[in-house]
């Protein structure tokens, strides 16, 4: 995952579009109090996160709603 990330990034620095909206182009764009931009290491770290984080919300809001529809029989006969 590492260097797929790596590779991505050293990609979008040699050819950068300052038109691009997608989270690792913002990210990118961002510069902090001093006017630096974030290291590769902090911007694979944030991509990281955000797949992770992104993936267990995903998965966390799937499960609750069909925990609920089996405990609740008539929530399930609405549904069906």
């Amino acid at each position: 995952m590492d260097k797929l990330i790596y590779a991505e990034v050293k990609e979008r620095q040699e050819n950068p579009d300052p038109s691009g909206t997608d989270m690792l182009s913002l990210m990118m764009a961002a510069r902090d109090e001093q006017g630096q931009p974030m290291s590769d290491f902090k911007l694979r770290d944030e991509l990281i996160t955000l797949l992770v984080v992104g993936h267990k919300t995903t998965s966390t809001s799937l499960t609750w709603p069909l925990y609920w529809t089996r405990h609740f029989p008539q929530v399930r006969e609405k549904l069906l």
